[in-house]
């Protein structure tokens, strides 16, 4: 049997393909010795036609069975929430991958230190600008009280997410800014 383990080069930072030098295992009858799936985890797939060619999406260390169709639920931030100063680009991309239906809670307690809002940009130039006079307001300052504000990933495609306020200031300058693309549900 092949035994497949590749960290990849893939153009995103949580996934991958390349040749036995990463975690990444897969079984076949022959083995070719690649794989494909997220680095830096330790995931497992299975080969097809004998080819040793492997998937995985880190079933086994995120905790999620990957036979398990149910929209999961995401504090965005984790524990530290929806708050200024935490780089939630970098929260997002080690928490991917996000799936059609999974739930981005947004958490923040008003009167914070800093008030927060959740804002949608249509495309990744305004995103990028920071400019939320061309993004919508999905969350007010009030609705992340409590159980927090709940944006379902319902399309396959981009979601631009930031704060919006103080005219975008803690997006341009506090990293509350972050993008998924959620994909089609788990096999």
């Amino acid at each position: 049997m092949g035994s497949n383990h590749s960290s990849g080069s893939g153009s995103s930072p949580w996934s991958g393909w390349g040749p036995n030098n990463g975690q990444n295992t897969g079984s076949g009858g022959s083995g070719s010795g690649w794989g494909w799936g997220p680095k830096n985890t330790n995931n497992s797939g299975s080969g097809s036609s004998g080819s040793g060619w492997g998937w995985g999406w880190g079933s086994h260390s995120k905790g999620y069975n990957a036979t398990y169709n149910a929209p999961r639920k995401f504090i965005v931030g984790g524990d530290k929430e929806w708050t200024y100063g935490f780089n939630y680009s970098d929260w997002a991309s080690k928490t991917a991958p996000f799936f059609l239906n999974d739930i981005l809670v947004f958490k923040y307690n008003p009167p914070a230190p800093f008030t927060h809002s959740v804002y949608l940009f249509s495309n990744p130039l305004s995103y990028e600008k920071c400019d939320v006079k061309k993004g919508k307001m999905i969350a007010s300052p009030k609705q992340g009280a409590g159980n927090g504000f709940e944006l379902v990933l319902t399309k396959m495609k981009p979601y631009y997410i930031s704060c919006g306020e103080h005219d975008g200031a803690h997006c341009s300058n506090g990293t509350m800014k972050f993008t998924v693309m959620p994909i089609l549900a788990r096999w």
